[in-house]
């Protein structure tokens, strides 16, 4: 006996289908790593198999189930469209009778005809789940340094920690980290400030990952020691973050400049003749006290075009 209608719909076409056989493989992408001198091994889980459903299925004009429309031509007409689908390129929805309705893509078909049975045929359709769907490039591109160096840092002190060093430079990693996200959010701070604050964040990552390799001594088996690799690994992603930072600053604000003010002038005045955003130079140098009477031979900061 078959099992209730199924339907696939892409492109909004949708396409019923009857089943006669359904199954599903699913499962955990888990890594495995045998640690010196435990027994056993430590498995990373590192997120859910992508589901897939082998749906066997029959096509042919005699079918009549609830549900279904009754002037529909399932052979060939239905299965050639359902066929023709898998050209999409497209993610569908995928209703089963024993699982709902499932984002997934069709992945591959496996067609039988056979002369001895006349206007009838056997598929088996492969749909493959689909969870990156709605992703745009935004979400597929690098965390930005303003919103993941504090983070990072966090984690690469935990995993320091973790392999047993402790000492002044894990505590510099911290406060570095945290001058640099502060200095990358805030909006009057120049370039070459950040540059530092980088610079200090990238030093500190070192001077960390000499101690672990000094005082670890870093015998044959201590390299693949998991919890001394993790955190070798996090510092030099730290580093990379730190290092972004400077350039993500530059390439979003532009270059600044500095200018001495001829006369008393207001920020406005200078907007003017430099063809600045006042609301801009008024974040870019949020040190001066008086924005409507900046005194003459006084530095302003305003953006190269």
């Amino acid at each position: 006996m078959a099992l209730p209608p199924g339907k696939w719909t892409v492109s909004a076409d949708s396409i019923f289908f009857i089943a006669t056989r359904i199954s599903e493989e699913g499962g955990n992408r888990l890594v495995e790593r045998e640690r010196p001198y435990k027994d056993g091994a430590k498995f990373d889980d590192t997120g859910s198999k992508a589901r897939r459903w082998n749906v066997e299925t029959v096509w042919q004009n005699s079918i009549e189930e609830d549900g279904v429309p009754t002037d529909l031509v399932f052979y060939p007409d239905q299965l050639n469209l359902m066929c023709a689908s898998a050209d999409q390129h497209e993610t569908g929805d995928l209703q089963l009778p024993t699982r709902g309705q499932i984002r997934c893509r069709l992945a591959s078909y496996s067609r039988v005809e056979d002369d001895a049975v006349k206007e009838f045929a056997r598929v088996t359709f492969v749909f493959v789940q689909d969870n990156e769907d709605a992703v745009d490039s935004v979400l597929l591109s690098a965390p930005s340094a303003r919103s993941s160096i504090k983070q990072k840092a966090e984690e690469t002190v935990f995993s320091v920690e973790m392999a047993g060093s402790f000492s002044q430079f894990v505590e510099n990693l911290e406060s570095a980290s945290s001058d640099l996200q502060d200095a990358i959010a805030a909006p009057g701070e120049a370039v070459d400030d950040i540059d530092q604050k980088a610079a200090r964040c990238v030093r500190a990552c070192e001077n960390v990952e000499r101690q672990i390799i000094v005082t670890a001594g870093f015998a044959t088996e201590r390299l693949s020691d998991p919890e001394s690799f993790a955190a070798l690994r996090q510092l030099r992603d730290t580093q990379d973050i730190a290092s972004r930072a400077v350039n993500e600053r530059s390439s979003g604000v532009g270059k600044i400049l500095s200018i001495v003010a001829d006369s008393t002038m207001s920020i406005f005045d200078i907007a003017v003749k430099y063809g600045q955003d006042p609301a801009r130079l008024m974040d870019l140098n949020s040190a001066i006290e008086d924005f409507l009477a900046i005194p003459a031979m006084t530095s302003v900061r305003i953006f190269r075009k």
